[in-house]
């Protein structure tokens, strides 16, 4: 072992550019969210929503599909989904709170009032993908609002769904999922400068609880390995911990060679990984925070949302 290693910089992927890039994958979540509350008509937002879910799609999906489906959830039932095709329209009507497998995570989320992240998991239909989700709240609500909608409350939600001091009140979800399965099977493009240098890698998150119960998933260290380089690195490899919202990721690198005691060498793999580890990562393409807060903007003019909503 060698001390360089030990060096190697993890505040790297730590770093504000990979928060940037994953806030990628929140600005849809973040505009939905913007949306239904300068206007929480369920009706209005029916009529809206493909427009914006289009130019959403348009903004944020370039090279790489970023985001394959938004869906909207008022009152935790699944009503809105873009786009709505063969394999998305199953989803429709969909109860969250109703359904055990994901009530759990639905409280959790209103509870955090913010971003929550699951995954990388396998869903119902094989593909392969993160999930967020955003609680969306309204102001000076009463218990009784419906919104425009069938429903004055989620199903067994009255506590954290509704504050009778401040009258916030739950509307619903807006949620996206973001496809991850060329970068579990190694196919994604950006992994080709760590395959090129020659690294083996390794990238794993906590069990979920239905995970725990089978003992047939693949585990490192206790932890659910959800992408991996064919061969993988050995117990000397350098990890790293990658937090972003509530996600926390594990992420172990090294050469497939070992680690050489070279300053070459060394300097090689503190370029891969603050040139590449990064890129790896689900979010991919850097952004500031100016064009994030850009793209919402276009957004909203794009539809015209500004116009629509006062007139409808």
């Amino acid at each position: 072992m060698f001390s360089y290693r030990q060096r190697l910089p993890v505040c790297f992927v730590q770093s504000a550019s990979f928060r940037m890039s994953a806030e990628k994958v929140f600005t849809p979540l973040v505009t939905l969210s913007m949306v239904i509350q300068l206007d929480p008509s369920v009706d209005k937002l029916r009529t809206v929503f493909p427009g914006i879910a289009s130019q959403l799609f348009k903004l944020v999906n370039g090279v790489h599909n970023i985001v394959q489906e938004l869906q909207v959830s008022p009152m935790g039932i699944i009503e809105m989904i873009y786009p709505l095709n063969e394999q998305t329209d199953a989803g429709l009507g969909l109860n969250i709170f109703n359904q055990p497998a994901l009530r759990g995570g639905a409280l959790k989320t209103i509870e955090a009032h913010d971003i929550v992240l699951n995954g990388p998991l396998h869903l119902v239909n094989s593909n392969f993908a993160m999930i967020g989700r955003i609680p969306i709240l309204i102001k000076n609500s009463t218990l009784q609002e419906t919104f425009g909608g069938n429903l004055s409350m989620p199903y067994n939600c009255t506590d954290l769904c509704y504050n009778p001091a401040t009258h916030e009140k739950f509307w619903g979800f807006a949620t996206a999922i973001s496809p991850l399965d060329d970068l579990k099977a190694g196919n994604d493009s950006r992994l080709g400068p760590l395959k090129q240098s020659h690294y083996n890698w390794l990238m794993t998150r906590p069990y979920t609880s239905t995970e725990k119960q089978n003992p047939a998933l693949t585990a490192r260290n206790g932890q659910f390995v959800f992408a991996n380089s064919t061969r993988w690195p050995s117990q000397n490899a350098v990890k790293t911990d990658i937090h972003i919202a509530n996600a926390a990721w594990e992420v172990y690198l090294e050469p497939q060679s070992g680690w050489r005691p070279s300053w070459e060498k060394g300097l090689i793999a503190v370029a891969v990984l603050c040139s590449f580890v990064v890129a790896v990562l689900v979010a991919t393409i850097m952004a500031s925070w100016a064009q994030q807060q850009k793209l919402l903007g276009d957004v909203m003019v794009g539809v015209d949302l500004r116009d629509d909503l006062l007139l409808l």
